[in-house]
This record gives structure tokens, C-alpha cells and sequence, in this order.
């Protein structure tokens, strides 16, 4: 050491004073641009309820703290805070687990290294900060720093779990963790075992919930102190949370201001005081939550656990006019849009609606139109097909734009050897088939989406010769929430030729779940479904299976899909298809306009057209809903 890197300073001979965590992140915090809405790096302000979760962070009292909570509340930020507070004013070893290897890299990339480079209390602990050769301490997921190191992992690999000790756990978006790391076992519990050596280990683990019964972020908040953030009316004076009539959440029990609004009116949306019933609107809630403050409603030594939703958040699009729209909006493109708004907005479960519908209430629904014909409110068709040994089922399906119903045309099966090109050529003919339409003379199937699990090679080698016109499918157990995956090459060889084709995931659970919600709707009601006389066969296959619970090797609890003893499913394969395939040509995607105005109809289509699928455009907000700024009053958060 050069005598010139020695500061003779008397304040250095005695220990730093250490700063409180909240006093920490408001002067050596700083958001970067890459990674928050500034367009500079500024310095960061907690929201009024972030607060409240970070002195819970630096309580000595508290070992573990779990935030269940929704988008638009800054959690990660907090999360960033936390891990830059332990690299500069209390070193630790740190470990950041993200969903995947991939998630962790691209957390470290686009939260860590912007920290590192802008926050110049944390950045001074790395050597590597402004230089451009590497340093061999440091590398995406790894970086040493003085009295500590920062690990970032995935969850889905389990020797991250293995050897090293961690007194800092930080957990992000718990709910999309692997079930089991290999071996290794649950990945977040294997990782809590790698802090018992430390008396003062702190964990933090954050998360959006998922589906009700396998949340690891719920049951973790059931298990701690069960904290709400309670506002006042402003007009009465009486604090309780911000509450929906159909929370999951915990206490229920406890009071709630409630949010409602009018589906026809969104602008309108506001909360109902529980004690006083006056409304309260969006333009108070800057003061309310600014005087707000968090409440336990539950007893657990050293686990505080917090629950929040976006209806606080002043984030520019958080607005309570804002969320009622989008509740709309989602409840009509269907179970995969309003699921993902129950997470992503309400910071709350989903629960599977599995139940099987009964066949025979659907049966006594069928309406007089004619097998094989498109009734009026059709504007384009597409086709679902379930290939066995002996036969391949398939549906026909009609879909409307503008009020999201479905109505089948014809549901049927070509039998035949499935190992014979012979047995497919019948799709040929019936994807170029001109339907009779009520009104539009005839119409032809835009797209067909075809099993691939089974018979592959025949599949491929008949879908290939209909490259615009066909789509091979295949259920996805590991996305069975995402309707409609990105499309994959797939090898598949017939005649000594490799082919390249492509394959399509398909959410199993999500698009039974999403018919069955349909089924549930009365005819003529929005996204309501349509039948003709079919046999009592036909309606039995199409609920044919229920949900049923179990539980896995790390006792999690979970809905599986099951067919009902004596039932074959076929058709109600095809019918996922068919709406899979209606989804790439954009059904469900709600545009602003569909609301207010009808979408001209589909043009007839030739017979020998084989039109590449477009989707519908989603338009943007108008002008005139742009001009609505929300208030932010005096507060500047």
C-alpha cells in the first residue's frame, strides 16, 4: 500500500455509525433509467406504504419479511435497495434468487449493474466500476465486494443451493419458482436452510400471487403477521384498507373501504367508506395513503408479512378509473386476461374454475340452427383436431369480434387408420370448405390447429402441405397458464427429410378453464357460447373433465385436470385448439373501440385462399382519455 492511499483521518479510527435502512435508501438510493420511468438518474422516494416494509426490513427483531403484492408497487426497488443497503453500509453475504438462470442474468444486468453504476455509495465497493478490463472477482452472477459477496441464482438449478451460506436472502416473484430444484428439492426452502447459521439472517421474499392453492407467496403471508395498509375517509375519518367484495386475501374480517364502479361508466370508480358509506374518490387517495399506516391483523414472532394492491400506487396508470377499465376489458377477452389482471392488479390469487359444467343443462341449451352452417354472428371460423389411432375428431368453431361469443358449427370425426396419409386427406377438403353463413353467403376456415402429441410424423408431413392454413399444437404442461405460446422449431423426419416444422404450445388448463367460464354464460351474453342439436354424446364429451386437488412431494396443494370416469375428452381437445387457433388470429385481445362501436364483418373468403392469419390491432387510448391526467394534489412521491 502506497503511503499516499493512507488518510490519517481520526474519525476513521473509530467504528461508522450505521444508518437505518429507511435512512439508507433516501440518500444512497438512486433509480437509473434503464430500469424506472426517469429519464435520468434520480434520487429514489419511497411511496408512503414502502415505508412500512422497509422498517420491517431493518427491525433486529424481525428475521423474515414476505410482501404479497401486486404490480406497480415498487417491490423490486425496494428489493434493489436492500441488497445495495448490504453491499456498502452492513456488508453480508447476499443471495438474490430470480424464477430462471435467465431472469437472474437479466437482473443483473438491468437492476444490479445500474446500481453499481449510479449509485456511487454502492459502486465505490467494486473495483471493476469505470474500468473496461474484467476483474476476476466480479462476473454477471457473481460479485465480491469488502466483508461480502452478491450471488444471483435461478431457481430452477440446484447446485445454486449447495456449499455457501447466505445471512441476506432476498426472494423475487416467489409464485414462478420451480416446484423442485432437481434434486435439490424446493428452491426457496433449500435456500432458507443456507441462513440457519446466522442469528441476524434477514429474508425478504416478494411476489405477484398466482393460482389459489399453489401460491407459495399466500401461504407464506397466511403464516406471518398479516399486515394491511389502512387509510383513512377523509371525510369520517375511519381507517380500514382498500378492499374488493371478492378478496381472497387473509382477515377478511377486517374492515374495508370497497372498491365499485359501473362497467358501462369506468370513469366513475371509486370506494365506499365502511363506516360513514359516503364515496370516495380517486382525487383523495394522494392524502389518504399519504396518512395511511400498516396494521397486523393476525400473531407471528419475527415474520411480518404485507399485503398491498394497485389501487394505492400513484403510478401514472394506476388510477381507480384506470383499474375498473381494465377489469372490464379483461372479464370480456376471457379467463387468461382477467386471471392475469386478478395478479397483476389485485395482487390476488386465481382460482381454477374447473367444476365440470352439467351436460345435460348444456343439452337443453341447443339452439335450432343447422349443423354445418355459420349463424349471423359469425365473422370467422376456425378448426380444432384430436388425432387417435382410429380416428381424428375434430370441431368447427365460429367467433365473433365484437361480443366475444363462439358458436360450434359441426363437431365430428373421420375415421381411418391415423398411420395412412389417406385417413387426413378429408382435412383438406375440410379446411377449404365453404360453410353456409346466414348472411354473407359462404364463409371458409381461416385456421386449423391439429394435435401434434400423437402420430407426429403424419401430422406434419399432412400440415406442412397447408403451411398459411395449418397450425401444429401441442399441450403445454409447463406453461398451462399461457393460452397461446411462441411458436418452436421441432425436428421431425418422414421420408428421410428433416423438416423444420413448428410447433405451438398450448395452455391445457387455461383454455379449458376459459370454455368453461363461457359455458357458465347465458346465450346472448357476452362471450357466451353456442350449440346446435347435437347428440347427448357430443355434449358429454364436451365436460368431460373437473379439477380435482392434490398435493406434490413438497406438500403444495394444487388443481389438476381429470376426465370424469366413463367420459372420453376428444372434443373438448378440439375445442382448445380451436380457440388456440382463435387466439393467433387475435380473439380475446379487447379493443378500446369493440366497446363502444361494432367491427365491420370478415369478408367471404374463396375456397381456395389460403390467407395468412392477421391479427386483430389493439388500439391505443384516444386523445381525449389521454387528457385526463390523474391529481397528484401537493404530494410529489
Amino acid at each position: 500500500m502506497l503511503a499516499t492511499d493512507i488518510q490519517f483521518n481520526r474519525a476513521g479510527w473509530f467504528p461508522r455509525k450505521r444508518k437505518k435502512f429507511v435512512e439508507w435508501a433516501k440518500s444512497s438510493y438512486f433509480l437509473s433509467p434503464e430500469s424506472a420511468a426517469v429519464d435520468v438518474k434520480t434520487k429514489w422516494r419511497p411511496y408512503p406504504f414502502q415505508i412500512g416494509v422497509m422498517e420491517a426490513l431493518g427491525d433486529p427483531n424481525i428475521w423474515r419479511v414476505v410482501w404479497m403484492k401486486s404490480s406497480r408497487v415498487g417491490a423490486t426497488k425496494i428489493l434493489n435497495a436492500f441488497v445495495g443497503y448490504h453491499i456498502d453500509d452492513d456488508p453480508a453475504s447476499i443471495m438474490v434468487i430470480q424464477p430462471t438462470q435467465e431472469d437472474a442474468k437479466g437482473y443483473s444486468k438491468e437492476e444490479i449493474a445500474t446500481m453499481i453504476r449510479d449509485c456511487p455509495d454502492v459502486g465505490r465497493h467494486f473495483r471493476s466500476v469505470g474500468r473496461k478490463s474484467r476483474v476476476s472477482d466480479e462476473t454477471i452472477l457473481s460479485k465480491f465486494f469488502p466483508g461480502g459477496k452478491l450471488t444471483i441464482v435461478g431457481s430452477n438449478i440446484g447446485r445454486n443451493f449447495r456449499r455457501s451460506s447466505q445471512r441476506v436472502l432476498t426472494a423475487d416473484e416467489v409464485d414462478a419458482y420451480a416446484k423442485s430444484a432437481g434434486i435439490d428439492g424446493d428452491p426457496l426452502l433449500a435456500a432458507i436452510m443456507r441462513t440457519q447459521h446466522y442469528e441476524n439472517r434477514k429474508i425478504y421474499e416478494c411476489s405477484t400471487p398466482l393460482v389459489e392453492g399453489d401460491s407459495r407467496i399466500k401461504l407464506d403471508f397466511l403464516a406471518g403477521d398479516q399486515r394491511h395498509y389502512l387509510v383513512p375517509c377523509l371525510k369520517c375519518g375511519s381507517f380500514a384498507r382498500l378492499g374488493r367484495k371478492d378478496a381472497r386475501i387473509g382477515d377478511e374480517s377486517a374492515d374495508a373501504h370497497l372498491f365499485e364502479f359501473d362497467p358501462s361508466n369506468t370513469d366513475d370508480a371509486h370506494f365506499v367508506c365502511f363506516s360513514c358509506c359516503r364515496r370516495i374518490d380517486h382525487a383523495d387517495k394522494f392524502e389518504m395513503v399519504a396518512n395511511g399506516n400498516w396494521k397486523a391483523f393476525s400473531t407471528s414472532r419475527g415474520w411480518a408479512s404485507f399485503h398491498i394492491w394497485a389501487a394505492y400506487s400513484f403510478a401514472p396508470n394506476a388510477s381507480w378509473a384506470t383499474i375498473a377499465e381494465e377489469h372490464v376489458l379483461c372479464e370480456k377477452a376471457g379467463a387468461e386476461h382477467l386471471r392475469t389482471h386478478f395478479n397483476t392488479v389485485y395482487g390476488d390469487t386465481w382460482i381454477i374454475k374447473g367444476d365440470a359444467p352439467d351436460w345435460e343443462a348444456l343439452m337443453n341449451r341447443r339452439e335450432n340452427y343447422p349443423i354445418g352452417t355459420a349463424p349471423a354472428g359469425v365473422d370467422y371460423i376456425t378448426i380444432g383436431c384430436d388425432v387417435q389411432g382410429d380416428r381424428i375428431y375434430y370441431e368447427v368453431v365460429g367467433w365473433s369480434r365484437t361480443t366475444s361469443e363462439s358458436w360450434s358449427i359441426e363437431a365430428m370425426s373421420i375415421e381411418g387408420d391415423t398411420t395412412h396419409p389417406r385417413t387426413f386427406e378429408p382435412l383438406s377438403a375440410l379446411i377449404n370448405r365453404e360453410f353456409p353463413h346466414e348472411t354473407q353467403g359462404t364463409m371458409v376456415p381461416k385456421l386449423l390447429a391439429i394435435d401434434g402429441n400423437y402420430r407426429k410424423n403424419m401430422v406434419y408431413e399432412w400440415a406442412l402441405k397447408h403451411p398459411r392454413k395449418a397450425m401444429v399444437v401441442r399441450g403445454d404442461s409447463k406453461n398451462p397458464y399461457v393460452l397461446l405460446g411462441k411458436p418452436s422449431k421441432i425436428d421431425v423426419t418422414f421420408a428421410g427429410k428433416n423438416t423444420g416444422a413448428t410447433l405451438w404450445g398450448v395452455g391445457p388448463d387455461i383454455a379449458k378453464e376459459d370454455f368453461y367460464t363461457r359455458l357458465g354464460r347465458d346465450p346472448g351474453e357476452q362471450g357466451s357460447c353456442h350449440f346446435p342439436e347435437y347428440t347427448q354424446e357430443i355434449f358429454q364429451q364436451f365436460t368431460s373433465e373437473h379439477t380435482v386437488e392434490e398435493r406434490d412431494k413438497n406438500g403444495f396443494a394444487r388443481k389438476v385436470w381429470q376426465v370424469i370416469v366413463g367420459r372420453e375428452n376428444h372434443l373438448l381437445d378440439c375445442r382448445s385448439y380451436a380457440r388456440a387457433a382463435a387466439a393467433r388470429l387475435g380473439f380475446g385481445r379487447v379493443v378500446r373501440a369493440a366497446v363502444t362501436q361494432p367491427t365491420e364483418a370478415a369478408p367471404v373468403h374463396a375456397p381456395t385462399a389460403e390467407a395468412a392469419p392477421s391479427p386483430v390491432p389493439v388500439t391505443q387510448r384516444t386523445e381525449q382519455q389521454a387528457a385526463k391526467p390523474w391529481s397528484r394534489r401537493e404530494y410529489t412521491w
